[in-house]
């Protein structure tokens, strides 16, 4: 609780966006009148806790604020400065909070009431009538925290009414989506929603887990649902108990490649609503990802040593996909080991070591490592015979036996073990780490099936191409649509 203590600019330019008037989105001089107008009551002291007092004028330019005891306005009339006033809730302060809360409830209830009677009826449909609204063939569509009745008759939201807002954005949602979406439940708060928001939830814990010095999470620590999706309302024509993205929770690409997927297909879909003051509702799509949409479904086909094939002509290894290429090496001699996308539709995103190792254990069942890549530093450093054993055994079921799926097939690499040792002896120590953990990872993903393979690439696709941007798909209806 505070006394109205805002500098006179702050009075003009902030508007006040909680309580019973932050629909009309007034400033609090335009408050202060409207109270005085319709002899709505104030309060007198910093805490609220003075006389209740009626307003008769208030003059911005000396800051002069005059009230009566008598709601009729008469009797004693008393100025104090305008700071000596209680910001109550109508001011948008003293428990305030709440009244926003409750106009954003009970509007965003109220659209899901409109959209379910204009997708059922089509945008030439007559304007629902209270009882259409509260009809139990409407209500089965929507699960929101307040009903239809409630929604009816609250006072927060008469101006949404009077501006007809809930029909044109019924209705600009309808014209859009109305013909994929025919069957669709609408959600706002229900736990089919909060059943969304865990799953990105989950993909946020295990960015975080993964992560380390070389390669961080790609979200903020404070990344919140509404920076991941702002949908302040959720249309699904999937079951109202079921989860749709609970098996996309490896990473951010894979989670919201699947959101857009579903959008596109007419399953799911986030709305942003804004109070449409206009004549017509605006529609605008947002965090479509262009690059990664629709690429859910690459093939695996296949790995190389270098560009050429060459194994001791380089220090990395490529993964290759249907429209992906992935570039595995050490950077700084041996500081870490990482994946790079190299394909043009995401050049640049990368995955670090600890996140490859994370996918493998997921998909395969096996790790790179125990503790970290350390593990394969001690190996280099010792150079002990079992370790060059390991790599001529690992060497030759790679480069010299036949792999149906090696995408370059280079003849002039060594054939025999002491042709082998030979290069080895001669390599460079950033060459020996970063090629065993190419070799390691290929190790177990040819320990694997075809299926696990493609699973795999995909994850590396959709983590490395996610590199900037880990917000979702979504709309947003608005006056403007931006």
């Amino acid at each position: 609780m505070t006394a109205l203590t805002e500098s006179p600019r702050e009075l003009i330019t902030k508007i006040v966006k909680s309580g019973p008037y932050a629909d009309k989105a007034w400033n609090r001089i335009q408050i202060i009148q409207e109270k005085i107008k319709i002899k709505e009551s104030f309060k007198i002291g910093a805490e609220g806790n003075g006389p209740k007092v009626y307003g008769v004028s208030f003059d911005p330019k000396t800051d002069i604020f005059t009230y009566t005891v008598s709601i009729k306005g008469t009797g004693k009339k008393i100025q104090v400065s305008r700071r000596k006033s209680f910001k109550d809730k109508d001011l948008g302060g003293g428990g305030g909070s709440r009244g926003g809360s409750d106009i954003t409830e009970a509007a965003e209830s109220m659209q899901c009431y409109y959209n379910a009677w204009y997708f059922k009826n089509g945008i030439s449909a007559k304007p629902p009538t209270p009882e259409d609204l509260i009809s139990a063939t409407i209500t089965s569509k929507c699960h929101t925290t307040m009903s239809a009745k409630n929604c009816l008759e609250s006072k927060l939201i008469t101006s949404w009414f009077e501006k007809e807002v809930f029909i044109k954005i019924a209705k600009k949602l309808t014209n859009q989506y109305g013909s994929d979406y025919r069957s669709a439940t609408f959600h706002r708060g229900s736990k089919f929603m909060k059943d969304i928001y865990k799953a990105k939830k989950l993909v946020h814990k295990r960015d975080k887990d993964t992560a380390t010095f070389d390669s961080p999470a790609q979200a903020p620590g404070s990344f919140g649902d509404d920076k991941w999706n702002p949908g302040d309302i959720w249309i699904t024509t999937f079951p109202v108990n079921s989860n749709p993205l609970e098996h996309a929770t490896c990473n951010w690409g894979e989670i919201n490649a699947e959101v857009e997927k579903l959008a596109d297909s007419g399953n799911l879909l986030g709305v942003s609503l804004k109070k449409v003051n206009g004549p017509v509702a605006k529609w605008k799509e947002f965090n479509r990802k262009i690059n990664i949409n629709n690429k859910g479904d690459q093939k695996y086909t296949g790995f190389s040593f270098g560009q050429r094939g060459l194994f001791f002509g380089s220090i990395d290894c490529y993964l290759t996909g249907t429209h992906s290429k992935t570039q595995f090496r050490a950077t700084q001699t041996d500081k870490s080991w990482q994946g790079e996308l190299s394909s043009q539709s995401a050049a640049g995103g990368k995955i670090g070591g600890g996140n490859v190792d994370f996918y493998l254990r997921d998909v395969f069942g096996k790790r790179l490592w125990t503790s970290g890549e350390g593990e394969a530093r001690q190996k280099v450093d010792t150079l002990s015979g079992r370790f060059v054993e390991e790599y001529w055994t690992l060497y030759k079921r790679f480069v010299i036996d036949p792999v149906s799926l090696r995408k370059v097939d280079h003849r002039d690499n060594p054939k025999t073990k002491e042709e082998f040792t030979s290069a080895f002896d001669e390599s460079t120590y950033s060459f020996k780490f970063s090629k065993y953990l190419c070799l390691k990872m290929l190790e177990i993903m040819y320990d694997g099936t075809d299926k696990q393979r493609e699973k795999f690439i995909n994850l590396l696709y959709f983590y490395a191409a996610s590199n900037t941007d880990q917000s979702s798909y979504f709309i947003k209806i608005s006056d403007e649509g931006s």
